[in-house]
C-alpha cells in the first residue's frame, strides 16, 4: 500500500469533499477550517490548494483567497467530449481481456454500490462507484489512459447531479449495463453502455446546473 503524505491526505479529503458537493461550486475554502477539520497543520491544506489550483478544481481570488471553480455548461461539455472520446475506448479494450476473475470483482462493487445506496451512504456510494469504473477501465491494460481519465474525473463536482431525483437509481442501471456487457465480453456493447452513461451524465448535469442557476436568479 502506498504511503499518503499529509499534503496526499488533505488534497484526497478535499477533492472528496468537492466532488460529492459538500463544497459546492464558488464556495470559499478556508484554509484554517479545513486543517483543524483534518486534524492537520496549515501546511499541507496550503500545499493541497496549491495541487488543486493545477487541476482547476478550485481557483485562487487576490485577496479573498481560494475557492471552489464554478461550473458552466461550455466546460461540461468539453470535459464530457474529452471523456466520451477515452472512456468507451479504454472499455473496449477491456472487454477483450476480461477474466473471470475481474468479472467477481466488479460485480462485489455493483453489489457494494447498491447496498450504499439502499443505506443512504451515498459518500461511500460514491467511492466505491470509482472504484468500480477504475477497476473495469484498468483491465483495458493501459494504465496511462486510466491516469488521463481519473485526471477528467477530478476536474469538476460530478456527483453533484446525483442529488436529483431519480439520478442515482438511473446511474446504477446504466452501471448494471456496463457491467453485463463486460460479463458478456463483448467489446461494442461495452462501448455503447459507456457512451450512454456519458451522455446521460451530460445531460443530467446540465438539467442540475440549470435549476441552480434559475434558484440563484430568482434568491433575492
Amino acid at each position: 500500500m502506498r504511503f499518503l503524505s499529509k499534503k496526499d491526505i488533505a488534497k484526497n479529503a478535499l477533492t472528496q469533499a468537492i466532488l460529492s458537493g459538500r463544497h459546492p461550486p464558488g464556495s470559499f475554502l478556508r484554509q484554517n477550517d479545513i486543517a483543524a477539520e483534518l486534524g492537520l497543520s496549515s501546511t499541507p491544506v496550503r500545499e493541497a490548494f496549491s495541487d488543486l489550483q493545477v487541476t482547476g478544481l478550485i481557483v485562487h481570488e487576490a485577496h479573498r483567497g481560494f475557492r471552489v471553480a464554478e461550473i458552466d455548461a461550455q466546460r461540461l461539455r468539453h470535459i464530457y467530449a474529452a471523456r466520451r472520446l477515452l472512456e468507451p475506448e479504454t472499455a473496449r479494450l477491456a472487454a477483450t481481456r476480461a477474466t473471470g476473475e475481474a468479472v467477481e470483482e466488479l460485480r462485489a462493487l455493483f453489489a457494494d454500490m447498491k447496498r450504499e445506496r439502499t443505506a443512504g451512504r451515498i459518500n461511500r456510494m460514491m467511492r466505491i462507484n470509482d472504484d468500480f469504473h477504475r477497476t473495469l477501465l484498468l483491465q483495458g491494460g493501459n494504465p496511462l489512459l486510466v491516469e488521463a481519465i481519473e485526471r477528467l474525473w477530478n476536474s469538476f463536482p460530478r456527483f453533484l447531479p446525483w442529488t436529483m431525483e431519480g439520478r442515482q437509481e438511473a446511474s446504477l442501471a446504466e452501471t448494471g449495463a456496463i457491467l453485463k456487457a463486460f460479463e458478456a465480453g463483448d467489446p461494442d456493447a461495452l462501448a455503447a453502455a459507456y457512451s450512454t452513461h456519458l451522455d446521460n451524465a451530460l445531460a443530467a448535469f446540465l438539467t442540475w446546473l440549470g435549476n441552480s442557476t434559475a434558484t440563484h436568479k430568482d434568491t433575492p
